[in-house]
């Protein structure tokens, strides 16, 4: 292992990145290191400091309490709960989305011959906004070889299935991961949208953490659904009302500072970004109700009714009235779970790998930040 690369994955104990807050898979299940921003460097700048991370204790720190559910409190941007049922919702999301494009990621062929064993090289997988862990656990079982990192600032209580090839950093990555620069083989994002400011300075820090030649993966969906006009019933009532409140929602959203409507043209800022090629992207059009089969539609339809009561608090910090936003989410549930809607979920896959001749370490304009 080279010193480059031991500096990317040895315990954050031993030292010091450009990240916020990070955290190594710990030796019990409570018990990590999480490094801070409060050390000064020698030029003046933030430099990080290692402290002692224990759950019980210190979870007041990274979390707090709200209308009954726990959301992260070091970067409010991202709106949705960080408690178990919303990490339950996330993992049935997983499984709904492995079945519709046959795995855990597009582009098999180049994703595998990146991350095939080879003698003497090491591989490397970055998981952006890793969530309940899903995604970034099973690649750590599926390439036992591979170094797997996820970066969250809120993710689950997952350590006693991460394997030793897996670990977590609390980070925000709505800030420069400088640590990160040409390491990986593979970066992967998926429903990232609501807790970036900026989504095509998120897509360029992702690209920047490519070794040359390596792969980007981006999934994305807009939580306003759609009706196919061949699908809608009569009046389209039930529809309306739905798309009506997820539409709320989402003005909602923007108005707290995240870049929600970026991902509307994910695949023109794929296609733009100059240090990409070979790129690539197609729509997965997902049932949402038990008209699109038990498994997959039926799934999708509890996960969305999950999300609409996750959104409530939303709109109630927007200045929604609470009894507006009561009836709203009973109306929109039983839309939802009306035998006559037909709902789906459009889901926007896009890869793209980094130019060969790239540096590693090119300026990305964010070096004041």
């Amino acid at each position: 292992m080279n010193a480059e690369n031991e500096e990317l994955w040895s315990d954050p104990e031993e030292t010091d990145h450009g990240s916020m807050v990070s955290m190594a898979v710990p030796e019990s299940l409570h018990n990590a290191s999480v490094l801070s921003d409060e050390a000064e460097s020698e030029d003046g700048g933030s430099e990080d400091s290692v402290l002692s991370y224990n759950f019980e204790r210190d979870g007041e720190r990274f979390f707090v309490q709200e209308e009954g559910r726990r959301y992260n409190k070091l970067n409010r941007l991202y709106p949705l709960p960080a408690d178990g049922e919303e990490w339950q919702r996330l993992s049935d999301l997983h499984e709904v989305l492995k079945l519709c494009v046959g795995g855990l990621y597009q582009a098999p062929i180049t994703v595998d011959r990146l991350l095939a064993h080879a003698e003497g090289e090491e591989k490397h997988i970055l998981d952006c906004g890793c969530g309940g862990g899903e995604w970034m656990i099973e690649m750590a079982r599926k390439f036992p070889h591979a170094k797997v990192v996820g970066v969250d600032l809120a993710p689950g209580l997952i350590w006693e299935m991460m394997p030793p090839n897996c670990r977590v950093e609390f980070d925000d990555i709505n800030k420069p991961l400088r640590h990160f620069r040409g390491k990986f083989d593979v970066v992967h994002a998926r429903s990232c949208f609501l807790g970036v400011d900026n989504y095509e300075q998120f897509l360029d820090r992702m690209v920047q953490c490519l070794k040359p030649g390596g792969i980007v993966l981006v999934v994305e969906s807009p939580l306003r659904l759609t009706v196919p006009e061949d699908l809608a019933i009569n009046g389209g009532n039930l529809e309306a009302q739905v798309i009506q409140m997820f539409q709320w929602a989402e003005d909602a959203i923007e108005g707290n500072g995240s870049d929600v409507r970026a991902i509307d043209n994910l695949q023109g800022l794929v296609e733009e970004h100059p240090l990409l090629e070979n790129k690539e992207s197609f729509v997965a059009t997902v049932p949402v109700g038990r008209w699109g089969g038990e498994h997959i539609g039926g799934l999708m339809q509890e996960n969305f009714v999950k999300l609409v009561h996750a959104l409530g608090p939303v709109l109630l910090r927007a200045g929604y009235p609470a009894p507006m936003v009561d009836q709203w989410m009973a109306s929109v549930e039983g839309a939802l779970r009306s035998p006559w809607a037909r709902f789906t979920s459009r889901w926007t896959y896009c890869c793209a790998s980094r130019v060969l001749d790239a540096e590693a370490d090119e300026d990305d304009g964010e070096e004041g930040e």
